[in-house]
């Protein structure tokens, strides 16, 4: 249990009971698993758990980010997870701001990124997605 003190930030606050209804930064889990026959990786934000069918966020956005290698099994090989790590950063770093958006999880496989979030104002969230698209250059 975190105390007042180490709280994650920034959260998102019910403004009738002030209570904290989500930590968008996490926790994170990790599941791997296999989809169609392909090895995959889902990361789960156990942070935003809370905010499950929150009205504010009631439209989900998907990003898809296709590889240029991968190893046999559908994985982005080493050097390219890499780059997606930072793609990812920048993007749910961008998307997250003002809570925008609750990133709320993200699944590799069959040479593919996605990741998966809510938000209640999809037409604010494009600009942002096309904006970090112009540096990265993914689909």
């Amino acid at each position: 249990m975190c105390s007042q003190e180490n709280k994650f930030e920034p959260h998102l606050v019910d403004e009738s009971s002030n209570a904290v209804v989500c930590h968008p930064d996490g926790p994170w889990t990790v599941l791997p698993g296999i989809l169609d026959d392909q090895s995959a990786m889902v990361r789960i934000n156990l942070g935003v758990r809370n905010a499950i069918s929150h009205p504010d966020y009631p439209f989900q956005v998907g990003v898809n980010i296709l590889c240029n290698t991968k190893t046999v099994d559908g994985m982005p090989e080493f050097e390219e997870l890499q780059e997606l790590y930072k793609i990812e950063d920048a993007l749910s770093e961008k998307l997250t701001a003002q809570n925008k958006c609750l990133h709320v999880g993200t699944l590799t496989t069959q040479n593919a990124r996605e990741l998966v979030c809510y938000t209640g104002s999809p037409s604010e969230v494009q600009p942002i997605i096309l904006g970090v698209n112009r540096y990265w250059k993914f689909g």
